[in-house]
């Protein structure tokens, strides 16, 4: 039996169009069209391969499962060796969070993870174990030490989905990494897996609240706190009432329903359009 993943992983992505911009390699891997050229992304690709999954298990679609494994294996067989890490590296720049490549992401780690203990249950194939678990351990290594590892303002830990400099903090990539330490901490019997997973639960636990703008959702802690889109918010929604169902952790259903609460208030996404159109415009207006 193959565990559904925690969230419908169409709810966002693919509904916003993020397929429309997909184009295939000749082995039928997704490489995302971007305004200077296809690229590969690994969260993509991994979001694919959950999605096909999705879809079998909804629909008992074979050639979705056939799709979801073919991935898998691109997948460990694209998993660059680092010491005793498994790593996915980005090669192309991000400029605006001032980030060259090679870099690597939590998210992309995290949710490799989710993919490949699916993929062992599916299989049997213990290669996938394996793979997931060296996909957690740049968990463990700070970014200056080649890791994804980083700390909130209170020095309590934290992933980033973007290795950047300044600290980027981006909530919906930290929380779906943690998504892959829940998976693993399903399989392995290493007691420093479930510890990090229990650092940084408690540690977004004290945090959260720093993503609370009182009427509307940041996206990140970069610089000036980019306030999230409708999307983003409505996913940070979601993710947090997904924690609370794995954590029991008050918060984080509190925050869910809070945050829920913004998009029925037409002030609220009113001023929320007001922000981002200084965001956009580049004001330094500070209103907290």
């Amino acid at each position: 039996m193959v565990t559904p993943y925690y969230i419908d992983v169409g709810f966002k992505d693919v509904r916003e169009g993020m397929y429309d911009n997909f184009t295939f390699d000749t082995e039928g891997i997704p490489l995302y069209k971007y305004s200077w050229g296809v690229e590969y992304n690994p969260i993509f690709i991994e979001h694919y391969a959950l999605y096909n999954l999705h879809i079998f298990l909804q629909e008992k679609k074979q050639e979705k499962l056939d799709e979801f494994m073919r991935v898998s294996r691109w997948l460990l067989d694209h998993c660059k060796p680092r010491g005793e890490s498994c790593i996915y590296e980005f090669s192309f720049p991000l400029k605006h969070l001032n980030l060259k490549p090679p870099w690597i992401s939590a998210m992309a780690q995290g949710r490799a993870a989710s993919v490949f203990t699916r993929a062992y249950e599916a299989s049997g194939d213990s290669r996938y174990l394996d793979a997931a678990q060296k996909s957690i351990l740049p968990f463990f290594k700070p970014v200056g030490e080649g890791g994804v590892k980083t700390e909130f303002p209170d020095g309590s830990p934290a992933v980033e989905e973007y290795t950047s400099t300044p600290k980027s903090l981006v909530l919906n990539g930290m929380i779906v990494a943690l998504f892959g330490l829940f998976d693993l901490c399903r399989f392995t019997v290493d007691s420093s897996f479930y510890r990090i997973k229990e650092e940084l639960v408690s540690s977004l636990e004290k945090n959260i609240f720093l993503y609370d703008m009182g009427f509307w959702t940041y996206y990140s802690l970069f610089r000036h706190k980019p306030i999230a889109n409708l999307d983003y918010h409505r996913y940070h929604v979601l993710l947090t009432w997904k924690l609370h169902e794995l954590t029991g952790k008050k918060i984080f259903l509190e925050k869910s329903l809070i945050w829920d609460s913004y998009l029925n208030s037409p002030f609220k996404i009113l001023s929320r359009h007001f922000i981002r159109f200084l965001q956009k415009t580049g004001s330094k207006l500070n209103i907290l």
